[in-house]
């Protein structure tokens, strides 16, 4: 083992505890982007923590491979590639020898749920922004007999709930978003989608890659505590009103630090609306999306497997070839891309 080496890109990987199954799951669901990225030739290893970070020498700590296995003391990269998304000020995010990828400022951007609606709320269902005691007054405001309640904040439907209007409601201190009910439960048969859902569109770069439907589990639960993944859906099947909601999103983003280059993903859904009617609309914009792959092909309930496959195989490829693209000095996918047709 070195004591200390340089290398184009460090992936900074969550904290999270030290399981064999953890470690297992890492190394499942990133093999794919690491071979991916040595195809494009960009010399990559894993972090953890903000807390492995050195701002006086420029290194993380403890650097290992896609197997877990520590390659040396210290490494110094180019780039960092950052998966924990820290909301808070960190030593990193102000060394100026470090190039960070997903910026941490359209990061603070996606989490705050108010601000994508503000920003975009043609795309939305209809939504207002309260504290936890101004909902009734809102109700009055919101058509329909349900809302939904979200955090500002918050990953993985964390505090999400459907209310009737009429239920009892007790939120903690802080700020929500309320917003009218949309009943997906008709589903998008034409993608081969039925019953409660959402689309699930993994973008890079500000390029709609796929999208994979995440479906209600059981009947007696509801989606945002149980779900699975069903049909996979190519953008060119997508309806110009989904490709509106994508480009809006794009166009933001795009206005942030990083020049769009990014991997979210923008989960939309279709359904009637209190008004009764049909409508494809943003359900949020998640700037972590949860990866998926090869983990996901041992969980039974998601039963199309070649959905899982697609989607994942086309995520590690553009995003490794986005990753490289800023490593070997284009600012856009397309560029990248360009540069190697005539390889």
């Amino acid at each position: 083992m070195i004591s200390k080496f340089r290398t184009d890109l460090v992936i900074l990987m969550p904290l999270v505890e030290d399981t064999p199954e953890n470690a297992e799951r890492f190394s499942v669901r990133y093999a794919g982007l690491a071979r991916a990225l040595q195809r494009n030739e960009v010399e990559t290893c894993f972090v953890t923590s903000h807390a492995s970070f050195n701002p006086f020498d420029h290194s993380f700590s403890a650097p290992y491979d896609i197997n877990r296995q520590v390659l040396g003391a210290k490494v110094q990269p180019r780039f960092v590639r950052d998966l924990t998304l820290s909301l808070r000020q960190r030593p990193l995010y102000a060394d100026r020898s470090i190039t960070m990828l997903h910026h941490p400022v359209v990061n603070h951007f996606i989490a705050d749920k108010s601000s994508i609606y503000a920003a975009m709320p043609d795309v939305h269902p209809r939504t207002q922004k309260i504290s936890e005691k101004g909902l009734g007054f809102i109700f009055d405001l919101l058509d329909g007999e349900r809302v939904i309640v979200k955090p500002i904040t918050g990953q993985r439907s964390e505090g999400i709930q459907i209310l009737d209007k009429n239920s009892e409601i007790n939120l903690k201190p802080g700020s929500y978003l309320v917003q009218e009910f949309i009943d997906t439960s008709g589903g998008m048969p034409e993608h081969n989608i039925h019953g409660i859902h959402n689309l699930r569109i993994i973008s890079v770069a500000s390029e709609a890659i796929g999208g994979i439907a995440r479906l209600k589990g059981s009947a007696d639960t509801d989606i945002l505590q149980d779900d699975h993944y069903g049909a996979f859906v190519h953008p060119d099947d997508m309806s110009d009103e989904i490709h509106a909601i994508i480009n809006a999103v794009h166009d933001e983003l795009r206005s942030k630090p990083g020049n769009g280059n990014n991997v979210i993903a923008i989960d939309v859904m279709r359904g009637i609306d209190a008004h009764g009617t049909m409508r494809d609309v943003l359900c949020e914009v998640n700037q972590r999306p949860v990866r998926i792959g090869p983990w996901n092909l041992r969980n039974p309930k998601n039963l199309d497997k070649d959905a899982i496959i697609q989607i994942g195989s086309l995520w590690d490829e553009a995003e490794a070839a986005m990753l490289a693209g800023l490593v070997h000095g284009f600012d856009t996918l397309e560029k990248y891309e360009e540069n190697l047709s005539r390889r």
